[in-house]
Protein backbone atom coordinates (compact mmCIF):
# COMPACT_ATOMS: atom_id res chain seq x y z
CA UNK A 1 0.00 0.00 0.00
CA UNK A 2 3.19 2.09 0.27
CA UNK A 3 3.85 2.04 -2.93
CA UNK A 4 0.13 2.81 -4.59
CA UNK A 5 0.12 6.07 -2.18
CA UNK A 6 3.87 6.71 -3.23
CA UNK A 7 2.80 6.46 -7.02
CA UNK A 8 -0.85 8.48 -6.44
CA UNK A 9 1.01 11.35 -4.65
CA UNK A 10 3.94 11.13 -7.59
CA UNK A 11 1.06 11.14 -10.34
CA UNK A 12 0.20 14.31 -8.56
CA UNK A 13 2.84 16.11 -8.55
CA UNK A 14 3.96 15.52 -12.08
CA UNK A 15 0.53 16.19 -13.18
CA UNK A 16 0.64 19.97 -11.82
CA UNK A 17 4.55 20.30 -12.82
CA UNK A 18 4.19 19.12 -16.29
CA UNK A 19 0.08 20.16 -16.70
CA UNK A 20 0.68 20.86 -21.05
CA UNK A 21 2.06 17.28 -21.07
CA UNK A 22 -0.46 15.55 -18.85
CA UNK A 23 -3.44 17.56 -20.75
CA UNK A 24 -1.96 16.00 -24.45
CA UNK A 25 -1.42 12.33 -22.82
CA UNK A 26 -5.53 12.44 -21.04
CA UNK A 27 -6.87 13.74 -24.49
CA UNK A 28 -4.51 11.57 -26.56
CA UNK A 29 -5.68 8.29 -24.27
CA UNK A 30 -9.15 9.41 -22.59
CA UNK A 31 -10.89 11.52 -25.30
CA UNK A 32 -11.35 15.27 -25.20
CA UNK A 33 -14.61 15.18 -23.38
CA UNK A 34 -12.12 13.87 -19.77
CA UNK A 35 -9.89 16.72 -18.84
CA UNK A 36 -7.19 17.18 -16.44
CA UNK A 37 -9.70 18.59 -13.54
CA UNK A 38 -11.90 14.66 -13.67
CA UNK A 39 -8.31 13.32 -13.56
CA UNK A 40 -6.76 14.57 -10.53
CA UNK A 41 -10.15 13.91 -8.79
CA UNK A 42 -9.95 10.13 -10.31
CA UNK A 43 -6.25 9.89 -8.87
CA UNK A 44 -7.39 11.30 -5.78
CA UNK A 45 -10.46 9.39 -4.92
CA UNK A 46 -8.16 6.51 -5.45
CA UNK A 47 -5.58 7.32 -3.11
CA UNK A 48 -8.35 7.83 -0.37
CA UNK A 49 -9.67 4.48 -0.96
CA UNK A 50 -6.28 3.23 -0.29
CA UNK A 51 -5.51 5.31 2.27
CA UNK A 52 -9.01 4.07 3.84
CA UNK A 53 -8.80 0.60 3.33
CA UNK A 54 -4.80 0.69 4.98
CA UNK A 55 -6.60 2.48 7.63
CA UNK A 56 -9.81 -0.48 8.35
CA UNK A 57 -6.88 -3.37 8.48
Amino acid sequence: LILQWSIGILVLICCFIERKRFKVEIVGKLGSSFSLIPFVVVVVSLLFLAVCYASYE
